[in-house]
């Protein structure tokens, strides 16, 4: 993501004036990680079991019987959950968030992609633990009560991606992501 600053009597801009525009630098960009985590399906006594080299903790598992009836779709859904709790878990404990995994560098079974606002929360998250040392001090720099901090830091809520922006914002910060497009699974 990435801020222009258009003159102030611009009504509409061209693609080629808007490659003239420089961007708007008074904070320092943090540029997004892909987050892209690979997993592995291994046949153990009658069940599948998920792993994911980045999440060792991660135990998922199926029967196969259980796995016949799961479409791709709902697979990818179960497996996007695990890393989502994995990564909530370190949040909670002030962990190290895993790099991700380079899709055309690794081989595996399925890859779990995280959404781009998945993604702007872990980059914030990443701020928070290396600037606040607790929830409160996090809540007291964007002058919020602790649950909205809380909010902003767990995967699974809804926040704006404004709001995320506006609390990177505090810590001098903005994020910087170039956009490409791939092949959707």
């Amino acid at each position: 993501i990435r801020f222009f600053e258009l003159p102030a009597a611009t009504t509409s801009v061209s693609p080629h004036q808007l490659k003239s525009i420089p961007p708007i630098s008074t904070d320092e960009e943090i540029k997004m990680h892909r987050y892209v985590y690979a997993f592995r399906r291994e046949a153990e006594d009658g069940e599948v079991f998920f792993r994911f080299p980045r999440f060792p903790e991660i135990i998922f598992a199926l029967d196969r019987d259980t796995l016949r009836t799961k479409s791709q779709k709902d697979i990818a859904v179960d497996a996007h959950d695990a890393v989502i709790t994995a990564l909530q878990a370190i949040i909670v404990t002030r962990e190290e968030v895993p790099a991700g995994d380079d899709t055309a560098l690794v081989q595996a079974d399925g890859f779990v992609h995280l959404s781009v606002r998945e993604s702007m929360k872990l980059e914030l998250y990443k701020l928070y633990k290396e600037n606040a040392g607790s929830i409160a001090d996090f809540a007291r720099s964007l002058g919020k009560s602790e649950t909205a901090a809380r909010r902003l830091l767990d995967l699974r809520h809804s926040s704006r991606s404004s709001e995320i922006e506006k609390a990177v914002a505090v810590f001098g910060k903005r994020l910087a992501h170039d956009w490409a497009l791939e092949k959707a699974a």
